[in-house]
């Protein structure tokens, strides 16, 4: 009874023909399809030396990840902030020294020898004078720079026709001869002579007094790039009143690292010269400037000094919204300050260079026998530059996630580090590896692959298949699993895994073993007859349900492979290439025709012995709905 329901459930599914609507089987075959999760293959190579060096990149990246996000604070966003810089000298305290009644305590004025220098013939500072002059002479400002003159080559040119007889000089007319004195008395040298231009050229070198006292001050504004940012509502200025939104405190930072000095909300930053000098690790402007490394040229020994060659002094304006004490973010701050890193410069001359020359007398005259007067001056100075920079801070969980992104990718590096040294690097055992790791497909190595595998599943199916019918039924694998133990499997259990391996393995039913819908209208539901569609589901219906060699053969590969019929169309082509002589081939033919007769032989015979149970079910089926083939007793089943 137990053999007969099975049997008759194959049949039942084969009455189960049934058709859908294009719609509704193209959104089904889209479920099926799209409703699917794929994982990779792995491969496990137990190498303690791979496995050991594969950890250990692990952990070095783990701890660079930690070191990252904790000491280096990489969770946090970051943007540099746009930074708005107004600088400016001021007066300062220039008038405390320039209104002394006498300059002998200031040294580049009471000893005027000991700063003379000459860099080249050309480039004399020598017995420079100390003259009072207004701050305005003294400064410059552009977009990013502030100058103070610290020394000026002065020039004073006189021109004259050498022919004239008389000329006009600032002091009034003169004679040639009276210009040729005049120039005598200033210390100057007559240029020109012999030709239709002379020319009084008289150089000294000025020290104006008081610079160091004068005031350099910086204004500062600062806000994210762009209203878009992250950080469009973070912003400050230092001229912010104390205690409102966006006031900052700034501090002066001295080139060893210390803090110089501080300045509180809603102040501008504003030292003097000396100090600004100070904080750069300058002792004085009039200290020997020894690392222009360019002494005077007449001894090679004496070097200038600042106050000679000037400096420049680089001021980084930076502002940050991270905790000033600790120096760690916050999640969302949005309180400002302000650092300025100060540091100097003196290996290089700085200053602005000539100014414009001034005219104390317009030249008169043809061209190349003018009468002039002229002064020209050539400065150098405390060259201030500035640059802004900084970084804000602020918790985003986007950019959190894509710095977690990264430590994934860089621990997929741990994999290829190992993979690497797997796959080239340990002789002898790098080759298995290769060989179990790596797979080159060829058409024609798979052909015979599956053609072996083929030959070798032949004999299984053939022992499988109890009833010697062509197909794997359910029968067929129950018989076989009654082979085991019976405290191994029972006929419930082998009925459960036969139902499930044929329905799975079966192309007419879907892996539950329901029978596959048909697409209702492609295959001519509107032009054929009623008696068409009936002879077609009687085909249906008659065909052996089961599982056939082909389907067989793809199951044992776990579906991997074309089905054996389209491999055999494949096959025959491929084989035409391969070389074969006739004989060769009639002799094979012989063989595989003899063993066919053989199993035909051998299947008649068990048929013979064993009568088809179809037309005992089918006689239980047409009796009535009561029949035990189509309503099998279930005490049946369990005994």
């Amino acid at each position: 009874m137990e053999v007969n329901w099975i049997r008759g459930f194959g049949l039942r599914m084969a009455n189960q023909v049934t058709s859908i609507s294009p719609l509704k089987w193209l959104l089904e075959t889209a479920w099926d399809s799209s409703m699917v999760f794929r994982l990779e293959k792995t491969v496990t190579i137990k190498v303690w030396q791979i496995g050991l060096l594969f950890r250990l990149c692990q952990l070095a990246v783990i701890i660079y990840l930690i070191v990252a996000l904790v000491i280096n604070e990489t969770w946090a966003y970051t943007e540099i902030p746009v930074g708005i810089v107004n600088a400016y000298a001021g007066v300062g305290d220039i008038y405390d020294h320039v209104d002394e009644a006498s300059w002998s305590s200031l040294a580049h004025c009471s000893d005027p020898a000991a700063f003379s220098y000459a860099n080249s013939p050309n480039w004399v500072y020598d017995n420079p004078a100390c003259v009072a002059m207004d701050p305005w002479e003294l400064s410059s400002k552009g977009t990013r720079e502030v100058h103070v003159t610290t020394s000026i080559l002065e020039v004073r040119e006189s021109g004259w026709p050498c022919a004239a007889a008389v000329l006009a000089t600032a002091e009034g007319n003169a004679t040639a001869a009276t210009a040729r004195a005049v120039c005598a008395s200033r210390g100057g040298t007559v240029l020109g002579e012999g030709s239709s231009q002379c020319r009084c050229r008289a150089q000294q070198t000025l020290f104006p007094v008081g610079i160091e006292q004068m005031s350099v001050t910086i204004e500062h504004a600062v806000g994210s790039s762009d209203d878009a940012t992250r950080f469009a509502d973070v912003a400050g200025s230092s001229s912010i009143p104390e205690g409102e939104e966006g006031a900052m405190e700034a501090t002066v930072h001295a080139a060893n690292g210390s803090v110089y000095r501080g300045f509180g909300e809603g102040a501008a930053i504003s030292l003097r010269v000396h100090e600004w000098l100070e904080a750069a690790g300058v002792p004085s402007i009039d200290a020997a400037n020894t690392a222009l490394n360019q002494p005077d040229y007449r001894d090679g020994a004496t070097p200038p000094r600042y106050r000679t060659t000037g400096l420049g002094i680089d001021l980084s304006v930076e502002w940050y919204n991270n905790d000033p004490r600790t120096k760690k973010p916050g999640v969302d701050s949005h309180a400002l300050y302000a650092l300025v890193n100060v540091k100097a410069r003196a290996d290089t001359w700085a200053g602005e260079g000539p100014a414009a020359p001034v005219y104390t007398s317009w030249p008169e005259g043809r061209p190349g026998a003018q009468s002039y007067d002229k002064v020209l001056r050539y400065r150098q100075g405390v060259a201030f530059r500035f640059r802004t920079a900084g970084m804000l801070y602020k918790l985003d969980l986007q950019y959190l996630v894509n710095v977690f992104i990264g430590g994934l990718v860089l621990l997929a590096a741990a994999k290829a580090i190992a993979s690497f040294v797997a796959l080239y690097c340990m002789p002898g055992v790098s080759t298995m590896i290769k060989n179990r790791t790596r797979e080159v497909f060829d058409v024609r190595r798979r052909f015979a692959e599956i053609g072996m595998k083929a030959a070798c599943a032949v004999p299984e199916f053939d022992a499988l298949d109890d009833d010697m019918d062509g197909v794997l039924e359910v029968n067929d694998l129950v018989v076989n699993f009654a082979l085991l133990s019976k405290d191994l499997v029972n006929a419930e259990q082998a009925i459960a895994v036969a139902k499930l391996v044929t329905a799975a393995a079966d192309d007419d039913t879907d892996p539950l073993g329901n029978p596959k819908k048909r697409l209702k209208g492609l295959v001519g539901a509107k032009t054929e007859g009623e008696a068409t569609r009936k002879r077609r589901d009687d085909e249906a219906r008659q065909r052996p349900q089961g599982v056939d060699f082909s389907e067989f053969l793809v199951a044992r590969e776990g579906g991997k492979m074309i089905t054996f019929a389209k491999y055999l169309d494949l096959v025959t082509s491929a084989a035409k290439a391969v070389p074969t002589e006739g004989a060769a081939v009639e002799e094979w033919t012989r063989l595989f025709e003899e063993k066919r007769a053989q199993q035909e032989k051998k299947k008649a015979d068990y048929q013979a012995a064993h009568p088809p149970i179809g037309s005992a079910v089918q006689g239980a089926t047409t009796a009535g709905p009561g029949a035990s083939v189509d309503e099998p007793d279930k005490s049946e089943l369990v005994a």
